[in-house]
C-alpha cells in the first residue's frame, strides 16, 4: 500500500505599498472661491424652504383640481339621470293620452275644448283666457277662431282613471322607502294640451241609432307633453330658487288619432 504526501509551499510574501505622495497645496484662488462660496450657502438657508412650499402648492392644487372634477362629474351624471328621467315622463303622457282617447274619452275631450263642462273648470274652454290656459296656443291670437284656441288641458288624474285602482302614477320619495324616480328627493309631473281637433272622412259600417244612421268619424288631435321633475317640497320648503332652480322641463308634440266619435253637424 502506498501513501503519497503532499508539502505546501509557503505563502509568498507581499511587498508593502508605497506612501502616496502628498496632495500639493491649493492655490490661493482656490482656497478664497471655497470660502465665498461657503458664506453664500450659509446667507441661503431658507432656499430649500421655499422649494418644499411650491412643491406642496403643486401637489395640493393637483388634489383640488381631481377633486373638482369628480365632483363635476357626479354632478353631470345626476343632471344626466333627470333629463332622462324628465324625457320619459314626457313620453310617458304621450302614450297615456293615446290610450285615453277612446271612442267614448274622445269625444268627452273634443267636447270640451269648445264648451265648458263646468264653471270654473281649469283646463276647459274658457272665453274669459285667450289660450285657455294652455301654453301651447302661446302664439294663438285672441281674434282667432273658437276652434283654433279650442284647448283641453289633461293631468295626471285625468290620465290615470280607470288604471286598476291605482291611486298615484308617481310614488314620491320618503327618507325610509325609495320612489318612482328612485332614491332621490325629487317629484315628478306630467300632463297634456290637446289642440287642434280634426275630423276625418266617416266611417262605414257603423250601427244604427233607432231609425237614424250614425255617423262616426276619426278625429285626429295635436297633443302637447309635458314632463317634468324638480325638488320635493317636503325637503325643499318653500325656496322657489331651489326647486325651480334644480327642475328640469321636457316638452313633445305629436299627432294623435282617437275616436270614432260622431260626426259633426
Amino acid at each position: 500500500m502506498n501513501r503519497c504526501s503532499t508539502t505546501l509551499s509557503p505563502r509568498p510574501t507581499l511587498a508593502p505599498l508605497a506612501p502616496l505622495p502628498p496632495l500639493p497645496p491649493l492655490p490661493p484662488w482656490a482656497l478664497a472661491a471655497a470660502k465665498r462660496h461657503a458664506r453664500r450657502r450659509a446667507r441661503q438657508g431658507g432656499a430649500i424652504i421655499f422649494i418644499v412650499s411650491m412643491t406642496i402648492g403643486v401637489l395640493v392644487s393637483l388634489g383640488a383640481f381631481a377633486l373638482l372634477s369628480a365632483a363635476t362629474e357626479i354632478k353631470s351624471a345626476g343632471y344626466e339621470r333627470q333629463a332622462l328621467q324628465t324625457h320619459y315622463l314626457a313620453e310617458f303622457a304621450m302614450v297615456a293620452t293615446a290610450q285615453k282617447i277612446g271612442p267614448d274619452y274622445a269625444m268627452a275631450v273634443e267636447s270640451s275644448m269648445r264648451v265648458p263642462s263646468c264653471a270654473g273648470c281649469v283646463g276647459d274652454y274658457d272665453p274669459g283666457y285667450p289660450r285657455n290656459h294652455c301654453t301651447s296656443l302661446e302664439a294663438v291670437p285672441s281674434t282667432a277662431s273658437a276652434s283654433t284656441r279650442a284647448c283641453k288641458i289633461l293631468r295626471i288624474p285625468d290620465l290615470t282613471q280607470g288604471w286598476g285602482g291605482i291611486t298615484t302614477a308617481l310614488r314620491p320619495s320618503t327618507p325610509t322607502a325609495p320612489g318612482s324616480l328612485g332614491a332621490v328627493p325629487f317629484d315628478g309631473d306630467f300632463g297634456v294640451e290637446v289642440t287642434d281637433a280634426m275630423f276625418g272622412a266617416p266611417v262605414a259600417g257603423m250601427a244604427n241609432v233607432g231609425q237614424q244612421q250614425l255617423s262616426m268619424c276619426p278625429v285626429t288631435f295635436t297633443v302637447a307633453t309635458y314632463g317634468q321633475t324638480k325638488p320635493s317640497v317636503a325637503y325643499a320648503g318653500t325656496n322657489t330658487k331651489q326647486i325651480y332652480g334644480a327642475s328640469s322641463l321636457e316638452v313633445g308634440r305629436g299627432r294623435l288619432i282617437g275616436g270614432p266619435i260622431p260626426c259633426p253637424p
